[in-house]
């Protein structure tokens, strides 16, 4: 009565009625009518639709599972300040389901400067660490300089080798032995 009262009154927000109908189809489990009463609201820009879009294809409710699919809906609704969006995003991307090109690095080293290094830890010979090198600077060169800084270095800690040192292309390559 008071979700009609809302509707009739203009008081509705942007795929508020779309939404309760969805969150109604989730409780009664009948989650093909939720993910189309979310998607109509989340295509009117309602925030909490577009992260319920993303739940539902990452745990595969009323759609086939698809991680892609609901990294797409998280940041969606995480661009607009949607906290638990921003949280399953971030996990997305920790467990390397966050985009589709493979790169990522195997630690960040935040300094208390507020920059921050980029690190792959390769620890077999000259190849593993020239993937790695190759590996970092492809990472370094997709990052949003607009939204965030470029990392202050490049490291491949590697398990070989006796002293570290810097190559030509500024990538610092540090034997594990050298961290003592």
């Amino acid at each position: 009565m008071i979700l009609l009262a809302a509707i009739f009154t203009g008081c509705e927000k942007k795929g508020q009625a779309e939404f309760e109908l969805g969150q109604a189809a989730i409780v009664a489990q009948d989650y093909k009518t939720a993910i189309m009463q979310f998607a109509l609201a989340a295509n009117k820009g309602h925030v909490e639709a577009q992260y319920q879009i993303g739940v539902c294809y990452a745990e595969g409710k009323g759609v086939e599972w698809d991680l892609a699919e609901a990294v797409k809906w998280y940041r969606k609704a995480a661009e607009q300040g949607h906290a638990p969006a921003q949280l399953n995003l971030g996990l997305c991307y920790y467990d390397g389901n966050g985009d589709s090109s493979g790169l990522e690095c195997d630690a960040v080293l935040h300094l208390r400067s507020g920059s921050y290094g980029l690190i792959e830890i390769k620890l077999g010979g000259d190849e593993r660490i020239a993937e790695g090198v190759k590996n970092l600077q492809a990472l370094s060169q997709k990052i949003d300089s607009e939204r965030m800084n470029r990392p202050a270095f490049l490291m491949v800690l590697t398990g070989i080798g006796d002293y570290a040192y810097r190559r030509k292309d500024g990538v610092y390559i540090v034997p594990i032995g050298c961290l003592g």
